[in-house]
């Protein structure tokens, strides 16, 4: 084992000295990128800027539409193989691209059609026990760190108004550090999306692909 440890350190050394030699008088980017390749040859390492090419951007655009899509079906609608689909959205989560598959559900439908934001401002210096504290309260579904006229901002749901008043008197107030709180309840939400939709990033790896490809 030691010696395919030694045999590895060496190729990587060899192959890093043979690529910087290379690329000596070569433009800095081009450069950078050609001493890159050397290295993942031998790390296994992807950059984001790889994995987000325009079949992953395609890939995770469906899946923002519906979690739930197999991937027998996104393969057939972006035409690659499902096994390609598979593999990509693994090597996706284990970059920390995807974080996790959740759920879009009607939450007028469940009884928590009672939604609320609030600004809170804090203590000097306090915000992240705060923070750390707010991420206890279940309803609390958000919290922002903000520049302006509040410290904070969280996204509250309850069932009804005596809830909601509940959630605000004694799970939040009640909480060391905060000086000042707000309550903004929303009369009607008009959209709610969890990513941005990612069909202008797919065009424009398309035309990039395209303007490459007449060079």
């Amino acid at each position: 084992m030691y010696n395919r440890l030694i045999k590895l350190s060496a190729n990587v050394l060899i192959c890093s000295y043979s690529a910087l030699t290379f690329i000596q008088d070569q433009p800095l980017i081009h450069a950078i990128k050609v001493y890159n390749r050397w290295w993942r040859r031998f790390s296994g390492v992807q950059l984001d800027y790889e994995l987000l090419d325009d079949v992953n951007l395609k890939i995770l655009d469906k899946l923002g539409e519906d979690s739930s899509t197999p991937f027998v079906e996104i393969a057939k609608q972006i035409g690659v193989s499902d096994a390609t689909v598979h593999i990509r959205v693994r090597r996706m989560v284990d970059a920390g691209i995807i974080n996790k598959f959740t759920l879009s559900v009607d939450n007028d439908r469940l009884g928590y059609d009672h939604l609320a934001f609030m600004g809170i401002n804090t203590d000097p210096g306090s915000v992240e026990s705060v923070i750390a504290d707010l991420c206890f309260v279940d309803e609390v579904l958000e919290v922002h760190e903000m520049h302006g006229t509040f410290d904070l901002i969280l996204k509250i749901r309850a069932k009804n108004l005596e809830q909601m008043r509940d959630i605000v008197e004694n799970k939040i107030r009640t909480l060391p550090h905060i000086l000042e709180t707000e309550l903004m309840p929303v009369l009607k939400s008009r959209k709610e999306e969890q990513i941005v939709s990612l069909k202008k990033d797919i065009a424009t790896k398309a035309e990039s692909a395209e303007r490459a490809a007449l060079r």
